[in-house]
Formats: C-alpha cells, sequence, structure tokens
C-alpha cells in the first residue's frame, strides 16, 4: 500500500496521545525512516500537525486544520457509504416452480411474526422464485446479500434452528409488491431470487412459469 499524506495523516492521528519516535511511525505506514521523517516535516510546514521534540521521540498534535481535514474526509466516506448502501438493483429472471421451501418457511411464526413487524404485511404462503440469467447479476446479488436490507433474526421452535433472512424491498412494474428474500441458510443455488409478498404474485401480474420479469430492488 502507498501511504499518500492523507493516509500518513490519519496514522499519525492515532499516535497523537503519546510519544513516538520517527521509527515506529515508518513501521506503522510501512515507508522508510527517512520518507516518514519527510512526510512529518511536510505536514507540520502545512500546518497540519503539531511537533513537540522529546528525548525519547516526539510528541504529535493534529492542528484545527488537520482535524477538519479528517473530519472532511470523513463526512465525504460516510456519504459514499450511504449512496452504496440505498443503491438499487435490476434483475431479470425467468419464472419457475420451487419446490414448496418458501411456502414453509413462510408458514412458520417465527419468520411471519417478524415480516409483519418490520414489514407491515402478512406474507402469503408462498415465493415467487426467479432463476437468473447473467454472471453478473448473481455477483449483484451476493454483493446485495452482504450489507443492507430488513434483518429476519434466527430463532428456534424447541426441535431445530432457523437462519437469519435477509429482505429487501422490490417492485414489479414500478409498483411496490414485496420483497427479495436471502436466507443465511438455503439448499437454493446462487442464481435463484425468491420474493415474498402479502398476495400471489402470480395472480396479480399474470405471472405464469416460463415468463422473464424483471425486478428493481432496494437495500
Amino acid at each position: 500500500m502507498v501511504f499518500n499524506d492523507l493516509d500518513f495523516l490519519i496514522e499519525l492521528a492515532k499516535v497523537t496521545n503519546g510519544t513516538v519516535s520517527t521509527t515506529e511511525i515508518a513501521k506503522k505506514t510501512r515507508l522508510s525512516q527517512q520518507s516518514a521523517s519527510r512526510k512529518v516535516i511536510i505536514l507540520e510546514k502545512e500546518g497540519m500537525i503539531k511537533r513537540d521534540i522529546l528525548g525519547s521521540g516526539q510528541k504529535i498534535r493534529l492542528t484545527e486544520k488537520g482535524i477538519d481535514v479528517l473530519e472532511k474526509t470523513y463526512s465525504d466516506l460516510e456519504n459514499v457509504l450511504e449512496n452504496e448502501k440505498s443503491e438499487r438493483f435490476v434483475f431479470s429472471g425467468t419464472v419457475f416452480t420451487g419446490d414448496g421451501e418458501g411456502k414453509y418457511y413462510m408458514s412458520l411464526k417465527g419468520y411471519a411474526d417478524q415480516i409483519r413487524e418490520k414489514m407491515g404485511f402478512v406474507p402469503y404462503k408462498g415465493t415467487l422464485n426467479l432463476r437468473l440469467g447473467t454472471r453478473t447479476e448473481i455477483e449483484e446479488k451476493n454483493v446485495m446479500a452482504r450489507s443492507g436490507g430488513i434483518v429476519l433474526e434466527g430463532f428456534s421452535d424447541g426441535e431445530r434452528s432457523f437462519g437469519e433472512v435477509r429482505c429487501f424491498p422490490c417492485r414489479i412494474n414500478g409498483t411496490l409488491c414485496g420483497a427479495v428474500i436471502i436466507p443465511k441458510r438455503t439448499h437454493y443455488p446462487k442464481d435463484i431470487i425468491e420474493i415474498i409478498s402479502k398476495e400471489n404474485l402470480r395472480k396479480r401480474f399474470s405471472i405464469k412459469n416460463g415468463d422473464t420479469i424483471e425486478i428493481e430492488v432496494s437495500q
């Protein structure tokens, strides 16, 4: 990793409460001692830090200017991450009949109660199943599954345990219709998307096996 001045300032911010030697700074930033010393001097000249030279090393303090730079960077990154979290995904898939797994799980009180509480509807006992057609869409689904969504907590019924499920609100033909569910545990391959809803989506949108439909999913 190549450390630019901002990276270096962040590393210095981590040691501002104590005395640190140039050797220690160089080790943390994987720079030579000479390069680390040069960067410290540059940041001091730019007014980002102040230094007190001590016998055992140097005490480094961020200036108001240095703090402002880090706060702005933090704000910018926060905005970027918020935009990523609110990203929308569009998937196109072929409708097929599942093996009844969705119907079984949606009938479980542990999931149904959470869907009603967190998503505001009682789930229809069954899911609309789509098979994705491209590797890119499968990769996007995997990205989506790793963060965001509405989490249904796992639970136990005394005999077996059931895993966490992430739900992502989705639209068909521009109409909010329910949510894509991504269970933490499933035997379905990664190219499968399951959609839950308060109603039978096949009837609502006149969908049959073999139809290709497009859905828009938000995090």
